[in-house]
């Protein structure tokens, strides 16, 4: 598929163009979301009073021995980690009211709620056994049981309630800030609390039920300030069945992506480093001498971080990519942990606050893209096999969290448990003391320079876009290699035909193609001299491409009348296309495959049969992610245009080009490209074949009715054409553009009167 159209589709005989692609409709208002990403407080009121003070509340408060408790910990985490196919699956199958996701988040939490209290009010007149027993029934519950069931919910709904890319990522941001503010508010607010209600057993009991009713709270407003989609609506966002994997092929595949082997270690090694500094109490309590410093560290460590992340995109926009950029992150934080260590050492508290604050904001980018880096291998894997295993990677890097966080928890309890912690002890032995130095200070450093060594190696950006500048080389032909598999063709590989290196063009649909463009037609002065014969048979280039194995293409599919779009059923089904007059019929050969292609934005057009549809795979290209790519493909498709026109190079077509691809994105985004101002968008496409087609016509009257250098009075007609279609409503949208952007923009004053003069 040739990248210069946007939004086209392309099909292979598999599986059919299916012509909605992802709506850039707005679903969402900003209470929605704001909505939305306040769930987050309630999941993270259990996470952080659980990952941070979960362990001294058993063993200084419960007496509780550490190891053991680790121990359990692990246990309960890896059935956390396993329960989340269950949970998933079930929800899958949920069909109520309120719709798939949201009764679980509900209902999930008040069990959140009841067994975090469980939790932190252990009775002090049981035993030791029946305190382990109800600890380890209470945390798995919570964790394996109603966490998750809560959790998968409240993540599944970023794809339940919008389908618009824009609003998810917001969501996501929104979530984001949320989450870094609850785990602020009880890190500084815990210790302190459960002083003030009376210390003790009955200090963390109320504390506890404090947050339960805070994340109920929280939650059911969370639940009720958003609304599913109707399934019909989301019916475009399921993956077709054709193309799903076996659970033995998706295994093989993520095994075999070292890329993902590489950041599933940085999530278990990320999980352990947490785990460390979530014994900062421990640190603060018997090394510091005020557990209450917890707080200073809390805002040391988390503000850093929070400034960091929301930087980080913009940082990584700026440099391209983001294995520089968490290379040097991660070096700063490495080199952050060794000064912590050494200022550990030196007693010096303030410089300790400082370098925690260094590290944490060299950690922010590795933070901030992980999920970035987990589609990246995604991608790695889908440009080496053409399969798509994205679910399974990100649920196994859900388990990788949960069993690294186990893991680093159990390890904690483990370390205390052997160096000689006793938590009814006012002051610890020496032997605990230097474990808890090497908890806090020696075993993060560690962390984060195995991370940053695995960082090095973890170039899978540079490598996809290799791959991505193979695939686009030969992009067409690949496109057909890759939907070969779903069982149209009579026999062999899609791939011997592109062995062959050659391909089948077909006339470009319009109203007026005829059936005979599809299947065959005749030479008229044989036909009535001869009768129906072999010599008089025309045959149409999918009937070539039948008979000699290769691929056929058939542009713009539809715009041909239904008709004639159904002639290729019985090609696509029987892989005959039959000739009654010879009582003969064209068998296609092994490496046959037919790739269609479509633009699901266009109006007007003849929309498939339903019989004609399922015999199609379909691939929406979106359009380019970035400015970047776009002016990219912009520019390179008008230099081959150029060449086969034999218009001369102009001079300053990609400072143009950039600003026709950023005048088209702007329009069709609805917002300008800082984020700053909202605008209307016009009712045309604006895609990126019609900005090609605008810098194209511009480079024609510069080299021809100009002095070939390529400026914005060449190009402004051309895009006040694309932008206005409707001439009421979309030269609303125009004028305002010209007035609210273009006219503020400094350097583009010279385009402003240009477009102003062409719309006198």
């Amino acid at each position: 598929m040739s990248s210069d159209s946007a939004g086209k589709k392309t099909g292979a005989p598999a599986a059919g163009i299916g012509l909605e692609a992802a709506s850039e409709r707005k679903y969402l208002k900003w209470y929605n979301k704001v909505g939305y990403g306040s769930g987050d407080v309630a999941g993270n009121v259990v996470y952080v009073l659980l990952s941070a003070f979960v362990m001294i509340y058993l063993t200084d408060t419960a007496g509780l021995n550490a190891g053991v408790v680790g121990t359990l910990m692990m246990v309960s985490r890896l059935f956390d980690g396993f329960s989340d196919i269950i949970f998933g699956a079930l929800l899958d199958r949920t069909n109520t009211r309120l719709g798939k996701a949201r009764p679980w988040m509900l209902w999930g939490f008040v069990g959140c709620a009841a067994m975090l209290i469980a939790i932190f009010a252990i009775p002090t007149s049981l035993g030791d056994t029946a305190k382990y027993a109800w600890f380890f029934i209470a945390y798995t519950l919570l964790n394996a049981v109603f966490f998750t069931a809560n959790n998968i919910a409240y993540s599944s709904l970023t794809a339940l309630i919008t389908r618009n890319g824009a609003e998810r990522v917001q969501m996501g941001s929104i979530r984001f800030m949320f989450a870094f503010g609850t785990n602020l508010l009880i890190q500084s607010a815990t210790v302190g609390g459960v002083t003030l209600f009376g210390g003790g057993a009955s200090g963390w009991r109320t504390m506890a039920i404090l947050y339960a009713l805070l994340g109920l709270a929280v939650n059911t407003l969370s639940v009720f300030s958003v609304k599913e989609l109707p399934p019909e609506e989301l019916v475009g966002e399921e993956e077709p069945e054709e193309d799903k994997l076996s659970v033995a092929e998706s295994a093989k595949m993520l095994v075999s992506n070292k890329y993902y082997l590489i950041i599933l270690i940085v999530f278990l090694l990320t999980q352990i480093f947490t785990a460390m500094l979530n014994m900062g109490i421990y640190f603060m309590k018997y090394v510091l001498g005020d557990a209450d410093l917890l707080k200073t560290f809390a805002w040391s460590i988390n503000i850093p971080l929070m400034i960091g992340l929301l930087i980080t995109p913009l940082v990584v926009s700026r440099f391209g990519g983001m294995y520089r950029i968490n290379i040097i992150g991660y070096v700063i934080a490495t080199l952050g942990r060794l000064g912590v260590l050494v200022a550990a050492y030196m007693d010096s508290l303030p410089l300790m606050l400082i370098l925690s604050g260094v590290a944490a904001l060299g950690m922010s980018s590795l933070q901030g893209t992980l999920n970035a880096l987990i589609a990246e291998a995604s991608e790695h894997t889908w440009l080496r096999t053409g399969k798509r295993i994205d679910g399974l990677m990100f649920s196994c890097t859900s388990l990788g969290v949960k069993v690294g966080g186990g893991l680093g928890t159990a390890l904690s309890g483990w370390l205390l448990a052997a160096s000689g912690y006793d938590g009814d002890l006012k002051v610890q032995p020496e032997s605990a003391i230097q474990m808890i130095y090497v908890m806090y200070v020696w075993l993060p450093l560690a962390a984060n320079a195995l991370i940053l060594f695995l960082l090095l190696r973890l170039d899978v950006e540079k490598v996809n876009t290799r791959l991505k500048e193979e695939v686009d080389a030969r992009a067409e032909v690949e496109v057909g290699a890759a939907m070969s598999g779903g069982g149209s063709v009579a026999t062999g590989r899609t791939g011997d035909a592109v062995g062959g290196g050659d391909a089948v063009g077909s006339p470009d649909g319009t109203a007026g193609t005829s059936e005979e463009a599809v299947r065959y037609g005749w030479n008229y002065a044989r036909l009535l001299a001869e009768g129906p014969s072999q010599a008089a048979l025309v045959p149409s280039p999918i009937m070539t491409a039948m008979g000699t194995g290769r691929i056929a293409r058939v542009e713009e599919l539809t715009r041909m009348p239904s008709d004639v779009q159904d002639a290729l059923i019985t090609v696509l089904s029987e892989k005959t296309l039959p000739v009654p007059e010879l009582g003969t019929e064209v068998q296609a050969h092994g490496g046959f495959n037919l790739i269609a292609t479509a633009n699901d934005r266009d109006r007007g057009v003849n929309d498939l049969s339903a019989a004609l549809r399922r015999r199609f795979n379909t691939v929406v290209l979106p359009l380019p992610a970035s400015a970047e790519e776009e002016v990219s493909i912009v520019a390179r498709r008008v230099e081959d245009l150029g060449s086969a026109l034999q218009l001369p190079a102009a001079e300053g077509a990609l400072e143009e080009i950039r600003r026709v691809v950023t005048v088209f994105r702007e329009l069709r985004q609805g917002v300008t490209e800082d984020g700053r101002t909202s605008l209307k968008s016009p009712s045309g496409t604006l895609s990126t074949a019609e900005a090609i087609s605008v810098v194209t016509n511009g480079l024609a009257m510069s080299a021809h009715f100009g002095d070939g250098v390529l400026r914005p009075s060449d190009v402004a007609a051309g895009i006040l054409g694309a932008v206005v279609s409707d001439p009421v409503a979309d030269q609303v949208v125009w004028s305002e553009y010209l007035e609210a952007v273009v006219r503020e923009r400094r350097d583009w004053s010279d385009f402003y009167r240009a477009c102003h003069e062409v719309g006198q």
